[in-house]
């Protein structure tokens, strides 16, 4: 697919097979939705897009560049992760999209980030489930980049561990963009988003 020419920032994509996204559980299948449904989902797809567009932080540019937006990060991951079929893979991609956005140095980072988003997204699910997902997912990403063997019981959860994390990623960008001051605070630099982690975890 490609965009008008003459539009700002217009993209290009393949259609090859290895890049159709799969459900979050793994495979694929046909799913209906509403009207209703369809317009929630472009009218946030339009708020992210402009965002990263305003932002430079398109996927056509280089993530890694020391201004590329974190929300911008954070989408590249989850895509990338919903164009693998692989489970192990999509939970590795989601969990570095977590990072992207609550974590703000390398000292225990699966426990901050469980922590974190315990917090972050406490209104909308039970702190202490969220938190054993991520754990779980880290056990995941951790057993995948060390090149070790997952167990057969883990192997089982893997389908509900990924369709669970794809499910606070999903909460979270939707909190997150659709407020300017949550915006504001996850594009700040580590110290002031890690002071604001800290308020949320200690606050009275």
């Amino acid at each position: 697919m490609i965009d008008e020419p003459k539009k700002e920032n217009a993209e290009c994509s393949s259609q090859r097979l290895n890049y159709i996204h799969s459900l979050s559980e793994g495979g694929i299948d046909k799913i209906k939705f509403s009207i209703n449904e369809i317009k929630q989902v472009m009218e946030i797809h339009e708020k992210i897009e402009s965002y990263l567009a305003d932002n430079k932080s398109m996927s056509i540019t280089f993530s890694m560049v020391k201004n590329y937006s974190r929300i911008g990060r954070f989408s590249f991951f989850v895509k990338y992760a919903r164009e693998s079929r692989n489970l192990g893979h999509k939970i590795l991609n989601y969990c570095s999209a977590l990072e992207t956005l609550f974590s703000t140095d390398n000292t225990e980072i699966s426990h901050k980030i469980g922590e974190r988003i315990a917090y972050f997204l406490s209104k909308e699910f039970t702190k202490l489930d969220t938190y054993k997902i991520i754990k779980k997912a880290y056990t995941v990403r951790s057993k995948l980049t060390h090149g070790a063997n997952i167990d057969n019981k883990l192997i089982e959860e893997l389908p509900d561990i990924s369709k669970e994390i794809d499910t606070i990623l999903r909460t979270i960008m939707n909190k997150i963009i659709t407020d300017e001051k949550l915006i504001s605070v996850f594009e700040s630099n580590n110290q002031l988003l890690n002071n604001y982690f800290n308020e949320l975890l200690f606050a009275e």
